[in-house]
């Protein structure tokens, strides 16, 4: 079967282009994505780049911990293992939306998703195996504000900073990991602007904005690419990329004492939500 990789979001944009490329290298791949007519035809695309290898679909909704726990049962009992994990879907919500839990959904899919999916994937892949692990992050991370207590946004509720805020939390998560756990290969990266639907809630004045700044969907998977493939990254680990270099971060990432306590915190959030 080769490599197998998990894959969020790849019902388009830069995640259904990083699926494309790694059916094409020979990844037999797992595809989170929700259950709806896009993502099936986006399904129905990525196969076409496989040959041999497997191309496994689990609908997915990444906004609810029960969808995401039947999708982890799934995989449990297919699977083996997992060598590959791209937590590359995000939202950014223009207002104030929560789950069937009551958890705001910029905060439950950009980070407590990737967090839940990566930490359960992480016990059931062993120790022995080396797991390449790649966070999509942004570059708001650095207008993001360490606050974990605050993560439903009950009060004043901001799309970006709570998508900054997410973005952060994610970065320290990959730290963090990187940190304790020697035999994964841990990387964040900011993409940069993508020519995605990800704006889609936003005003159309701020999306005008957006697209001087963007960043093709081609140009903007090759850092998902790279860092989900690269043999020239193995034995390097918690590294920040912009794009395809190694970029500046926010300086917040690189507390130590707060990766920790963010962590913590953390589980103790999802704990509560847990069924």
């Amino acid at each position: 079967m080769g490599k197998i990789a998990l894959i969020t979001g790849t019902n388009s944009g830069i995640g259904k282009e990083t699926a494309i490329q790694m059916a094409k290298m020979g990844y037999s791949l797992i595809l989170l994505m929700r259950d709806s007519e896009n993502s099936n035809m986006a399904y129905e695309e990525i196969k076409q780049h496989a040959n041999s290898n497997s191309i496994d679909f689990i609908p997915t909704d990444l906004s609810s911990f029960k969808s995401i726990t039947n999708a982890l049962n799934i995989i449990k009992s297919k699977y083996k293992t997992i060598d590959v994990i791209v937590n590359n879907a995000g939202v950014l919500k223009n207002s104030r939306q929560v789950n069937e839990d009551g958890i705001e959904l910029t905060m439950m899919v950009n980070y407590f998703a990737p967090f839940y999916l990566t930490n359960s994937l992480i016990e059931f892949s062993g120790s022995d195996n080396i797991i390449r692990i790649v966070n999509v992050s942004s570059g708001l991370h650095k207008n993001g504000k360490y606050k974990i207590d605050e993560y439903n946004s009950d009060v004043n509720f901001s799309a970006y900073n709570t998508y900054g805020d997410t973005k952060l939390y994610l970065l320290m998560y990959s730290f963090y990991l990187a940190r304790h756990y020697n035999n994964f290969e841990v990387f964040c990266n900011h993409p940069g602007v993508i020519a995605t639907n990800i704006f889609r809630h936003t005003p159309r004045l701020v999306q005008g904005a957006f697209n001087l700044f963007l960043t093709s969907i081609e140009k903007g998977a090759k850092s998902n690419i790279m860092l989900a493939t690269s043999e020239k990254l193995n034995g390097k680990s918690g590294l920040y990329f912009d794009k395809l270099e190694v970029g500046n971060h926010s300086k917040i990432a690189d507390d130590l004492k707060l990766q920790d306590e963010l962590y913590e915190r953390t589980k103790i959030i999802i704990e509560k939500y847990i069924k």
